[in-house]
């Protein structure tokens, strides 16, 4: 596992004085335009338990409404729930102390986001199936399987947002299917058509950065593009089939030219490469996922920063095959039995009440997540940005892929925002928990909800995005206690 400080992205861009190599550079790119909209949705594969994200001020709202009773060691909350009216916490300067959310504290010299930050509880999406994953269903808000029956809402965003940069998204992640570079499941442009999420480091490294750290086999790469254009070009010219057999054509014709346009837009910003390229992950050892996973943020940062794409995706083992990963040796600091150490997360998960110490594993993994998300959210916020920085035009969303725990009902998503604050997010270290699933049909809100609202926020209207059914949900965005328009 690699130390805290041996891979740190302001380390490797230069940027641990501030961000005096990117503020120009932020200026240079969005000298014509207004600032960027930015969405980062971060999605942990087999659930992150709601207690993960409970503040003590937001526990004792939560405890004010339970009638006498607590929540004592409980890991999942929706059945706890006695309010129906959304409880909203201001200021909560407790927030760091909930189990997983430390990280956000100033540290190691490092600004507090704190005041970056809100907590939302009590979402449900049980459209999704929960289970193990959701599949595509968590980011689409549709029922969950291998052929997705809705767009995920990074593919929403991306179409919208997309502008004149190279990727309309990146769609990054790691797997614990070993030897497979693409998984199709999590992302959807539409029904039965997936996204591909890059889960090898190095093939994402070197699909953005490809064209300076292998100058000649980008060329190539070009060259190839341009010979598959050509060919289909003449094949659509003499061209005698089925009218749908010629759609074919011309789509695999319009994708050649899409990747040829990236080819050239990447050509074209060998400067703005060069200065926010990370380390390569080819040149690293480690075969730790959770090291993987920090070199896609590092990646997916860096992206950012130079302006190749306004949305991300960070797939974190999401899948029902992928999310078995194995932890680092730090992660069962207490594990007291040294045969029960270095078990994989679905062992952890289904042993968690019977071992002691899986329970501080599982969130040992969750606060790694918010680790990775407060460096990624540190870097943006040193960036100057219009009036203020990278990090007020960007929403970071970090949620599980399948709810509230490892077999989830979907009657609860927990999340984490940070940043987004020049969009109308009211990410200022509050904790927002809404009625649990059932509980008053008024005030629930579903996960589709927080997705219109990034959509409003995007400049779209999105309130009946999903397919819960219309008699379940209250269509539209989150309101005033979480979102206000701009």
């Amino acid at each position: 596992m690699l130390t805290f400080s041996r891979r740190r992205l302001l380390q490797s861009l230069g940027l641990g004085a501030g961000a005096t190599l990117f503020s120009p550079l932020i200026r240079q790119v969005w000298a014509n335009d207004p600032p960027p909209r930015r969405f980062v949705l971060v999605v942990e594969g087999n659930g992150i338990y709601p207690y993960s994200f409970l503040s003590p001020k937001a526990r004792a709202a939560v405890e004010s409404q339970m009638k006498g009773k607590t929540i004592g060691a409980s890991r999942i909350l929706h059945t706890l729930y006695g309010h129906t009216d959304p409880l909203l916490i201001e200021q909560d300067d407790t927030l760091a102390e909930a189990p997983c959310l430390g990280p956000l504290a100033a540290q190691n010299g490092q600004a507090s986001l704190l005041d970056q930050a809100a907590v939302v509880l009590g979402l449900s999406s049980t459209v999704t199936g929960g289970g193990h994953s959701s599949e595509n269903g968590a980011l689409s808000c549709a029922r969950g399987g291998t052929v997705p029956l809705g767009p995920s809402i990074d593919a929403v965003l991306a179409a919208k947002l997309k502008g004149k940069m190279p990727f309309d998204a990146l769609r990054v992640g790691i797997t614990a299917i070993n030897g497979n570079p693409l998984l199709y499941q999590t992302c959807a442009e539409g029904p039965g058509r997936g996204l591909p999420v890059i889960t090898s480091p190095v093939t994402a490294f070197e699909s953005v950065f490809g064209s300076i750290s292998d100058v000649a086999a980008f060329a190539r790469q070009g060259e190839l593009l341009a010979f598959g254009q050509g060919r289909t070009q003449q094949a659509l010219k003499t061209f005698g089939g089925s009218s749908r057999e010629r759609q074919k054509l011309e789509s695999y014709l319009q994708a050649l030219e899409q990747l040829q346009t990236r080819q050239k837009m990447l050509l074209g910003m060998q400067d703005v490469l060069k200065k926010v390229q990370p380390v390569s992950p080819a040149t690293q050892t480690s075969t730790e996922p959770m090291d993987w996973l920090a070199w896609q943020f590092d990646l997916a940062t860096a992206s950012l920063l130079g302006g190749l794409t306004q949305v991300v995706v960070i797939a974190s083992a999401t899948t029902t095959g992928g999310f078995d990963v194995a932890y680092p040796d730090a992660f069962f600091d207490k594990v007291t039995d040294p045969k029960l150490k270095g078990a994989s997360r679905h062992a952890i998960h289904h042993a968690m009440d019977g071992v002691e110490g899986y329970p501080e594993v599982v969130a040992a993994a969750t606060r790694y997540h918010v680790e990775q998300i407060a460096r990624m959210a540190r870097a943006l916020q040193q960036t100057p940005e219009g009036n203020g920085t990278a990090l007020d035009h960007t929403a970071i969303v970090y949620l599980p892929d399948n709810g509230e725990q490892h077999h989830s009902t979907g009657r609860e998503w927990p999340m984490l925002l940070v940043g987004g604050k020049a969009m109308g997010l009211k990410a200022d270290g509050r904790s927002v928990v809404y009625p649990g699933h059932g509980k008053s049909a008024k005030n629930e809100r579903m996960v589709s909800n927080l997705f219109n609202t990034l959509g409003h926020m995007a400049g779209i209207d999105l309130d009946t995005f999903g397919l819960e059914q219309p008699s379940q949900r209250v269509e539209g965005p989150l309101g005033a206690e979480l979102w206000a328009p701009v």
